[in-house]
């Protein structure tokens, strides 16, 4: 089983190695734009797994991902998700010039800041879209991806009712 997953792995850092920035063993690196021909998208709600998913391939294929945010946005979702994503060690967080593959999207549930790229496929997460809401709702509270929200305090409960329905209306 091991021999299996070694082989699929030098299959891909082969497919790979075409468009390739070189960079010393064992370190993560980004593209050669010109090189990319499959315009990939990993597509989910909020908190569904895009992260995780990034991270795994990030590991395994030694490339960074990219997402469909603005870099240049002033806004409470910078603090969220940019910046909290680029410590987590996601160089790529903003990147959709092709240097970064393959490209994070939660459109159309965050798309007031995001910006239109074309794809060719893309990998579609799915998730209990209650536990998506309430994992979104924790992020927004905490602005943390890994903290939880305080149930008790009533102006939260407040919040949730208005997030919930906008979630629910998300996910229509």
């Amino acid at each position: 089983m091991e021999d299996q997953k070694t082989s699929y792995r030098e299959y891909l850092l082969e497919q790979l190695r075409a468009v390739w920035n070189e960079t010393e063993e064992g370190q993560t690196g980004f593209l050669k734009e010109e090189n990319l021909v499959e315009k990939v998208c990993i597509a989910s709600y909020p908190r569904c797994g895009n992260t995780f998913t990034r991270g795994y391939l990030e590991s395994i294929l030694g490339i960074y991902t990219g997402s469909d945010d603005l870099p240049d946005r002033e806004d409470l979702m910078i603090e969220i998700g940019m910046n909290t994503l680029r410590k987590m060690g996601m160089k790529g967080e903003c990147r959709a010039d092709g240097t970064a593959w393959p490209i994070k999207s939660h459109f159309p549930a965050w798309s007031l800041n995001n910006r239109e790229i074309p794809i060719t496929s893309a990998l579609l997460i799915v998730r209990n879209p209650f536990d998506g809401i309430i994992s979104d709702f924790n992020m927004m509270s905490t602005i943390s991806h890994k903290e939880n929200a305080n149930w008790t305090d009533n102006k939260r409960k407040e919040l949730w009712s208005i997030f919930l329905e906008r979630g629910l209306a998300q996910m229509k």
